[in-house]
């Protein structure tokens, strides 16, 4: 799997965190039961197995996002104009977590690929309008951030 593909499975994990209340085990746990099952099945709940360092990833990326909500909740809030995380869809909330962890705790991932990234996912799962909406609040975080990895 790409890590496109891990990111974005990634992504679908913390949306349901959205929804669930699990501990990141049981998230985990459920990721990797559902790459197991058979590829026949009629509802494949991710893009791709994992393969190398994508169990990693996924991993280690919804502990962190998990870990870290609150503080990358405060963040979304802060570059927000007029609407706060609660008001917002989920699935920019979901975007935005992992892109503002990706950013602020992955040295290894430019800003310009996180935020992309947020903005196509926001795109795919929410409409071509979301994609705008997240740009803008990412966009101000990171310029309030001051924060300049590239690649």
């Amino acid at each position: 799997m790409s890590r496109k593909n891990a990111r974005e499975d990634t992504f679908r994990i913390i949306f349901e965190s959205l929804i669930n209340t699990l501990e990141p085990e049981e998230y985990l746990e459920n990721y990797f039961d559902s790459i197991g099952a058979d590829e026949e099945a009629e509802e494949t709940a991710f893009l791709n197995k994992p393969v190398g360092n994508d169990n990693e990833y996924v991993t280690s990326t919804l502990k962190g996002v998990l870990e870290k909500k609150e503080e990358l909740d405060k963040i979304i809030s802060e570059n927000l104009i007029d609407w706060n995380v609660d008001r917002i869809s989920k699935v920019s909330v979901a975007a935005m977590r992992l892109a503002l962890y990706e950013i602020m705790y992955a040295d290894d991932i430019p800003v310009s690929v996180a935020v992309n990234e947020a903005i196509e996912i926001a795109k795919k799962y929410d409409g071509p309008d979301c994609g705008s909406f997240v740009n803008g609040a990412l966009g101000s975080a990171v310029k309030k951030m001051n924060i300049t990895k590239s690649e």
